[in-house]
């Protein structure tokens, strides 16, 4: 189904394609017939094409044939199409009947082999159920030996436990009062060492109060020693950087007497200059004054 779907689009493409290439040139002819009848009308310079009419109508002809014969095979690939789907209908609802029928017979052959199965099934229950009855009363009577068994058993494992239990209980009696007469002794050691440990306190208290006071007196001295020791550097600096800056003037005095000193000499160097500039400009004068008078 799926392949004849796919082929038939395919054909009436082709066909289509055909049919529009034939009125193509058909429409190419006729128009450049126009054309030229338009031309010889207006007596323009154009060349017509010469195309003789039998020519144009044989193509017409022609162009009609292939659209007819275009549109035949068109309806036959229609039919042929159409006659392939009703087969392949045909086909599938045969397959289907066919299918139909097979799970019908399968069916039946289920059904008769589940009867089978069941009656089967009730026949094997009715065994079992026999065998359960005498395995029941088998198991009753194992039990009951069992629970005889486990009941004398029970009964020398309570008398036991009662005769441990009550030995163990003389035990704990005898152990408690032991743990009572070591506690007390305990608690007399504690106390003695209480009053001892406390004596011992207020011996440390006396001991840490004159330690203390000797610390912050030692701590006293020591602060106000560092306080004049800081003292003495700060005065120290002082005096350092007094004798700096004494130094720094008398050097910047120096500096300025000296520029000062080789500022007049410059001066008198740049005085001394311009007179000889001027002794030799009036020099120069006075030569070309004498050469001019002559």
């Amino acid at each position: 189904m799926d392949a004849i779907d796919m082929q038939w689009p395919i054909q009436q493409e082709l066909q289509m394609a055909e049919y529009r290439k034939c009125r193509l040139q058909e429409e190419k002819v006729l128009r450049r017939q126009r054309a030229i009848e338009a031309n010889k009308r207006k007596h323009t310079n154009l060349i017509p094409l010469r195309i003789d009419k039998k020519e144009v109508e044989c193509r017409r002809e022609k162009a009609r044939e292939q659209r007819i014969a275009a549109q035949v095979q068109l309806l036959r690939s229609q039919k042929d199409q159409k006659m392939q789907e009703e087969t392949l209908r045909m086909d599938i609802m045969e397959e289907k009947k066919d299918q139909k029928d097979k799970k019908n017979k399968d069916k039946k052959k289920r059904k008769k082999e589940e009867k089978e199965k069941k009656k089967k099934n009730e026949a094997e229950k009715e065994e079992n159920k026999e065998k359960m009855k005498e395995e029941k009363d088998k198991t009753a009577k194992q039990h009951e030996k069992e629970r005889k068994e486990r009941n004398e058993r029970n009964e020398k494992i309570e008398r036991k436990e009662k005769e441990s239990k009550m030995k163990e209980r003389e035990e704990r009696e005898e152990e408690n009062e032991n743990k009572r007469k070591e506690e007390k002794e305990k608690k007399e050691k504690e106390k003695e060492m209480e009053e001892e440990m406390e004596e011992k306190k207020k011996l440390w208290e006396k001991e840490w109060k004159v330690k203390r006071e000797e610390k912050e007196r030692r701590e006293k001295e020591e602060k106000e020693r560092l306080r004049k020791e800081r003292m003495e550097k700060i005065e120290k600096k002082r005096e350092e950087e007094k004798r700096k800056e004494e130094k720094e003037t008398e050097k910047e005095k120096k500096n300025e007497k000296e520029f000062a000193a080789n500022l007049a000499e410059e001066k008198a160097r740049m005085w001394q200059w311009c007179e000889d500039f001027l002794k030799k400009k009036a020099e120069q004068a006075k030569k070309r004054n004498y050469y001019s008078i002559k």
